[in-house]
């Protein structure tokens, strides 16, 4: 599954003054408001990037990630929250409704 294609749409387009950031206390949470999609790689149909994430260390030889790739850490791991637009209208619906989300890490290094 994990070697399956993804598509993504929407993602080389840049987002709008619509899209905003916000410190969480924890990490920084982008809100996008704009359409990127992602599908492919096992997802069942469209989904749709509303939420991005970041977790890093604290500094750039650290293990920042919260995941890892064969037990490999990364000194800053991205995570796109993604849900299924035909089904629901946003993350927070699809998540109070306990169906399926998804989330991609991108790992950094520089």
């Amino acid at each position: 599954m994990e070697y399956q294609e993804l598509t993504l749409e929407g993602f080389d387009a840049e987002s709008s003054n619509k899209t905003s950031m916000k410190n969480t206390g924890k990490t920084v949470a982008i809100m996008l408001k704009d359409d990127y999609f992602v599908r492919g790689a096992g997802l069942p149909g469209r989904f749709k990037a509303e939420k991005v994430e970041f977790h890093w260390g604290p500094s750039n030889a650290s293990d920042g990630s919260e995941h890892s790739i064969n037990g490999r850490r990364y000194p800053v791991e991205m995570q796109i929250y993604m849900y299924n637009s035909d089904d629901f209208d946003s993350l927070g619906a699809a998540i109070k409704e306990k169906r399926i989300i998804a989330a991609m890490a991108v790992f950094f290094q520089v």
